[in-house]
This record gives C-alpha cells, structure tokens and sequence, in this order.
C-alpha cells in the first residue's frame, strides 16, 4: 500500500482511488472576509475554535460520534450506495482504504483537523494509534444492507 501523509499547506487535498477518495486537512483561520469563503475550516475564536465541516445544501442523513480507543481497529468493510465522511477531532489514526473495482489501496496519516471523504465501492478500515474522538456523517442514512465486510490489511 503506497503511504500518504499531510505535508504543505494546511488548505491541501489529497486525492486517491480515482478521485473516490479525498483526504483535506482543513486550514485554520482567523475570522474575517478569507474565513467567510472557505467551505470547510477551523476559525480561531476567543471562545474557542468553530470548526466548520458542512457548510452546503446537501443534505447529511447520518451522524455519529465516535470514541477511538488506542490500539482497535474499526470498519473493514464497504458500502455500496453510502458515501463517508470521517472528521478526526482528536487522536491519530490510519484510514487504510482499498478500491474495489481496481484494487488500488493506499494508507492515510490522519491528524485532528483532518477529514477525510470516501465514496460508496472503497473498503475501508480505521487503525487507531491514539485515543481520541471523530465525527462521521453522510448523505445517506445506515443501513445494514448497505454494509459488507472487506478485509483492508491483515493483522
């Protein structure tokens, strides 16, 4: 698996999987007219930081918080028809993620700050190296029947 992991500006997106894939580091800003253009981004506050992951008229039918817990992994599976969006709040994790359709896998270096958006027909699977908290939603609500297990990397 090719290994990827943030470098550059803090704006960047990294594409993989034929673009079925996308890996933003989402920039911090200070508040003013730079901050009101950006989609997605993490405004500096004096009461704290606003971190703005959705800001479009698509609608999200899922939402989740979930607790990372040091040394698990999560996932290992695909959808057909959901796509995911996985918002790290805190903690180090790797999303190692695998087309399908062409069999191209690569592992993600993902830090708080980070989100990363995988489209229905990738296996995907979380390794977490650091407890901490994530957000993930989509525009399609969970279903089981949506769901099937896929090994992403051996243990």
């Amino acid at each position: 698996m090719e290994h990827a992991s943030p470098g550059g500006e803090s704006s960047a997106v990294r594409s993989y999987c034929g673009g079925r894939v996308l890996h933003h580091s989402i920039p911090v800003v200070e508040p003013g007219p730079a901050a009101a253009a950006l989609e997605r981004k993490r405004v500096q506050l004096p009461k704290g930081t606003l971190e703005v992951l959705h800001n479009n008229p698509d609608p999200i039918r899922f939402l989740a918080h979930l607790e990372l817990k040091a040394g698990v992994d999560r996932g290992h599976h695909v959808h057909q028809r959901k796509e995911e969006s996985f918002y790290l709040i805190s903690g180090h994790v790797t999303i190692g993620v695998e087309s399908l359709d062409t069999g191209e896998r690569h592992l993600l270096d993902v830090h708080p700050g980070d989100l990363v958006q995988i489209l229905p027909g990738i296996a995907h699977a979380v390794r977490i190296h650091e407890a901490g908290h994530a957000v993930e939603f989509s525009p399609e609500p969970v279903g089981m029947d949506d769901t099937r297990p896929h090994r992403v990397w051996a243990d």
